[in-house]
């Protein structure tokens, strides 16, 4: 492969220094570096500003001014290339004052001879690009520090909203159900029940985002997903959009939660409707990349395995450069307030990073944009989906439950809940009391429906406790803020169930009926 060539600027008010100079990169090898020439420091700094060099070589005397000052400047400015002095003199106080303006190297005229020149060129330009190296190492610790501490905060946030969302949702199915299709108010209702679902719907994208969302994988076929989310799509973008699909003819099986990718499909899609007001095409397409392909990004080619391969592009208004440093950004949008919440990409990006993915975004201001998504394909067959069962009758169930929850507006809903449908309930507001209670209780106890996240005590140590005390009972884990760890801590391992709030009345009452009938998650 031939060698790139170096684009060199000198900025030397001394012409008969320019020949010398050029003769010497003729000297190294024709063609291999291509050198320019200004007169002044101010057209070396307008050269400077417009950064079209990969080196610059800039004298100490240019005119009435120094290249100290020149060099000072640039570095101010934030030039990264490198800067070699030149100079007529051996001066120590020079040489050391080059290196704190910011200086790469430093060469004495009347010294320099081409090796010397080669060598302090190449120098300076693998020094530069050790120093840029480690600013982005540096820049990608500040931005996982910045997402971390965001992510901490979005959980936490997430977890106080699911816990009022619960409430909302719970009391508006009860009211409901009372009110009747035909009453007036039910259309109120209704809407309040929409917006409800809305909200849950933005927690669901924070605790995607910080990582503490419940996901369920499965392997599932990629180009079975996209085939049954287009369905959706096309009534979500409008009819002023073109949709297209360009799917894989081989099956492309992937170990994911099928919610979560169709969200990212889905956020996607959104973010190129938006990009395309007055319309345009939307490509979704699917590709099998086998291991070692150029095509997947360097972070991913570790796991040695085949990928595929999801691209969404658009041609809509594209992203400039500038917008394109802060996309993944949670809270990060260029929408209009009642337009976008900034969480669709960061979401997208979660996601991809949680299967072991990684993303590439292509774009050009007018031109579109296109969004990549590497996805390890699995060992195993595609699960084959389940037939639905017709819903049974409700049987009616004489247990008892102990319910415990820290926040008292879901607690008295929860109670208010299994009561209707029959059960014996148990109350406590903490893990401790809910002790005292199971210590007092002189008759069985079938199940334990708790809070996760709770002041002194958290679910898991009360599940402990009081399991070691009653063997044979029961636990039902519910939490609005939870990982997929807890939810194979206390599920897949046989130790308990789980429910992630905000739930229904019915989600709730079919889960526990579950629960105590066969023991199903």
């Amino acid at each position: 492969m031939a060698e790139e060539r170096v684009n060199i600027l000198l900025i030397e008010d001394d012409e008969d220094d320019f020949i010398i100079t050029r003769d010497l990169l003729n000297e190294i090898g024709p063609g291999r570096y291509h050198l320019d020439w200004v007169d002044s420091v101010e057209k070396g700094r307008r050269q400077l500003q417009a950064g079209r060099h990969d080196v610059y070589l800039i004298d100490y005397r240019i005119g009435q001014s120094t290249g100290l000052e020149l060099l000072r400047e640039a570095h101010d400015r934030g030039v990264d290339a490198p800067m070699i002095l030149l100079t007529g003199a051996s001066e120590h106080e020079i040489d050391v004052a080059a290196m704190k303006a910011g200086a790469a190297d430093y060469l004495i005229k009347g010294q320099i001879n081409a090796p010397l020149l080669e060598r302090s060129i190449r120098y300076s330009m693998e020094q530069a690009r050790h120093l840029r190296e480690l600013r982005d190492r540096e820049a990608q610790l500040l931005q996982a520090q910045k997402m971390e501490a965001v992510g901490r905060l979005a959980g936490g946030v997430a977890h106080d909203f699911n816990n009022l969302l619960t409430a909302i949702t719970g009391y508006t199915e009860l009211l409901l159900s009372r009110l009747g299709d035909d009453n007036d108010l039910s259309h109120d209702v209704q809407e309040i029940k929409r917006a409800a679902e809305r909200a849950a719907e933005l927690t669901r994208q924070l605790l995607t985002f910080s990582r503490k969302q419940v996901i369920l994988p499965k392997v599932l076929d990629l180009n079975a997903l996209v085939g049954d989310v287009e369905r959706m799509l096309q009534r979500l973008i409008g009819e002023q959009i073109r949709l297209l699909t360009d799917l894989d003819t081989q099956p492309l099986p992937i170990l994911a939660d099928p919610s979560q990718i169709e969200q990212v499909v889905m956020n996607l899609a959104v973010n190129s409707r938006d990009a395309m007001p007055k319309g345009g095409t939307l490509t979704i397409g699917t590709q099998r990349l086998e291991a070692g392909s150029d095509r997947i990004p360097p972070e991913c080619r570790s796991c040695n395995q085949d990928m595929a391969l999801l691209s969404v592009a658009d041609t809509g208004v594209g992203i400039d450069p500038r917008t394109m440093q802060h996309i993944f950004e949670p809270f990060f949008t260029t929408k209009d307030p009642d337009k976008g919440t900034g969480l669709g990409l960061s979401t997208v990006y979660a996601v991809v990073k949680q299967v072991g993915g990684g993303i590439q975004v292509n774009s050009e201001v007018g031109q579109g944009t296109r969004f990549d998504l590497f996805v390890p394909l699995a060992q195993q067959a595609v699960v084959a989906p389940q037939s639905k069962v017709a819903e049974q009758p409700r049987p009616q169930i004489n247990a008892t439950l102990l319910l415990v929850e820290d926040q008292s507006i879901v607690r008295k809903l929860m109670r208010r809940l299994l009561q209707a449908e029959g059960y014996t309930v148990l109350e406590a507001p903490h893990g401790r009391e809910a002790i005292r209670v199971a210590r007092a209780h002189s008759g069985p106890i079938d199940l334990l429906v708790t809070d996760v996240v709770m002041p002194e005590m958290s679910g898991q140590q009360l599940a402990r406790e009081l399991v070691a005390l009653r063997p044979d009972l029961r636990v039902l884990f519910v939490s609005g803020y939870a990982d997929s760890d807890l939810y194979h801590e206390v599920a897949g391992q046989g130790t308990g169930h789980f429910l992630q709030k905000p739930f229904t009345p019915d989600i709730l009452g079919r889960k526990i009926r579950d629960i105590l009938t066969n023991g199903r998650h």
